[in-house]
C-alpha cells in the first residue's frame, strides 16, 4: 500500500524537458520535476493543476521498461 503524501511530497521543482524532445511550432513536450520523495510529470502546455506523481521505484520501473535494450 502507498504511503500517505505530505505537502512536501507534492511540491515539484526543477522542471526539465527531455533532450530528446523536438522543437515544435506548438511547444508540445512533457516535463519532469522532483519533490522531496516523488517524481512529477506534466504537460508543458498545461503545467497546472495536473501533475502525475510517481514514487522513485515506480519511476525507475517505467524508465527501465521504456529504454530500448539490444
Amino acid at each position: 500500500m502507498d504511503e500517505p503524501t505530505t505537502p512536501l511530497d507534492t511540491e515539484f521543482t526543477g522542471w526539465r524537458k527531455s533532450s530528446h524532445s523536438q522543437p515544435t511550432s506548438n511547444g508540445d513536450c512533457v516535463l519532469i520535476g522532483r519533490s522531496r520523495t516523488m517524481i512529477g510529470v506534466r504537460d508543458s502546455k498545461c503545467p497546472h493543476p495536473t501533475v502525475l506523481a510517481f514514487s522513485g521505484p515506480s519511476w525507475r520501473a517505467f524508465l527501465d521498461g521504456a529504454i530500448a535494450k539490444p
